[in-house]
């Protein structure tokens, strides 16, 4: 009996001290669904936050609460970027996503981002405006080949006012 007690105890404890197999990178893939479509991401996420950058180049940020304020626009894009890639529940969302440069599009939105990041942790204003300009450049380079109606661009919130699609 002490004997089996014994056997029965070391499975018991090898069992609770292996490690349970890894997670197929398929299953993480598989669970994502998209919950708003890209239009939405981009009228709501990347446009507002692409503006706060632009504006903090004509306008610098002079306090530690503009710079946060910056520093949190420019973590949302380069979010943003990526969750595009991911795609959107709209009705040709899934078409746009499976162009060979729709990820290449999103992923410049997504550097010009981490570049605006790194702008603020230096509190550089000239770099922040470089990152400016290739946010800008992502945002027309995508829209030439998926949306040909390029919103205006204004640093004026009362003025652009994006639609909702």
């Amino acid at each position: 009996m002490r004997s089996i007690l014994i056997a029965l105890s070391s499975a018991l404890l090898v069992s609770a001290c292996s490690t349970p197999p890894a997670e197929q990178p398929t299953q993480a893939a598989d669970a994502y669904k998209p919950v708003v479509s890209l239009n939405q991401i981009m009228v709501n996420i990347v446009d507002p936050h692409s503006h706060e950058i632009w504006d903090a180049t004509a306008k610098a940020p002079k306090t530690d609460e503009e710079w946060r304020n910056v520093r949190h626009a420019a973590v949302t894009l380069a979010a943003g970027g990526s969750l595009t890639s991911m795609s959107g529940n709209g009705p040709k969302d899934q078409v746009w996503r499976s162009q060979k440069d729709w990820g290449r599009l999103s992923q410049a939105v997504s550097d010009a981002g981490l570049a605006a990041t790194e702008a603020v942790q230096n509190r550089s204003v000239a770099a922040l405006s470089k990152a400016g300009d290739q946010l800008l450049q992502a945002c027309l380079n995508c829209h030439k080949e998926y949306k040909l109606v390029i919103p205006e661009i204004s640093a004026d919130p009362e003025i652009h006012k994006p639609e909702f699609q």
